[in-house]
């Protein structure tokens, strides 16, 4: 039988580029208030790299060492695709993320660039990127980009962009490296790959690569695999060490029918 997301799984679910999901336009107002400051009608390529570095929109964690939540990325994203569209915003994103992450009291060098634990902002981008059929220009910007990535970059760009080579190029990396680049698993779009990924996952050690770094990715993976992947879900279940972490697995698994 297919599978029944429910309301809570469904909501983890990311669409894939071109996938025709419709987006509403955010209001000028509710971006200045989610950004923090209000951006001109008419936006420039070097104040906007400027700005996503100043507002730190290419950080992975908090000066304490936390996950990073803000959606000041996000809305920074929405505001860059709504004034000057998709090409725009990705070419300007990653020349925010080639930029080194300045040091913190928890992190005392600076460092190249990391995926967020929740992939934003790329998350976003790639939300924007399923909502057009016109993907051509951004396509070609994010091409641009991957030359000489740093860090984690190329892992982002084939998250958003879902390209199966770009994929294929990152996957072995975030089994050997993990962390941001496990969003990786989000952007494939072949069902024995996935299933192949999915069955590596489940004996991948550390296993909190797995059930820390991987699990927002998790549930799009699922989706690729399809009902065949019930039993990669019902073994990651199996591995989980407590019931908080076993809870999200749990929650997929219950959508198999």
């Amino acid at each position: 039988m297919p599978i029944e997301w429910s309301a809570t799984v469904a909501k983890r679910l990311l669409p894939f580029p071109g996938g025709g999901v419709a987006l509403k336009p955010r209001p000028a107002a509710a971006l200045a208030a989610a950004i923090g400051e209000a951006l001109p009608t008419s936006l420039s390529a070097d104040v906007e790299v400027e700005r996503g570095v100043r507002l730190g929109i290419h950080r992975r964690y908090d000066d304490q060492g936390r996950h990073l939540r803000s959606a000041v990325a996000p809305a920074l994203v929405d505001a860059w695709v709504q004034r000057e569209g998709l090409a725009f915003a990705t070419a300007v994103l990653a020349r925010v993320c080639r930029e080194p992450v300045p040091a913190t009291p928890a992190s005392p060098h600076p460092r190249a660039y990391q995926l967020r634990h929740d992939g934003e902002p790329w998350r976003r981008l790639r939300q924007h990127l399923a909502a057009t059929t016109s993907a051509g220009a951004p396509l070609a910007a994010a091409q641009a980009a991957r030359a000489g990535a740093p860090g984690e970059l190329g892992a982002a760009l084939a998250y958003a962009f879902c390209e199966p080579a770009w994929v294929a190029a990152e996957l072995e990396e975030a089994f050997a490296m993990g962390y941001g680049r496990m969003a990786v698993l989000a952007a494939i779009t072949d069902p024995a790959l996935a299933l192949s990924a999915g069955e590596r996952l489940v004996s991948l050690r550390p296993r909190y690569q797995l059930y820390e770094e991987a699990v927002p990715h998790i549930p799009t993976l699922a989706q690729t695999m399809g009902d065949a992947g019930r039993g990669v879900v019902e073994a990651m279940v199996a591995g989980a060490y407590g019931a908080g972490v076993r809870k999200p697995f749990a929650e997929l698994l219950a959508c198999y029918r």
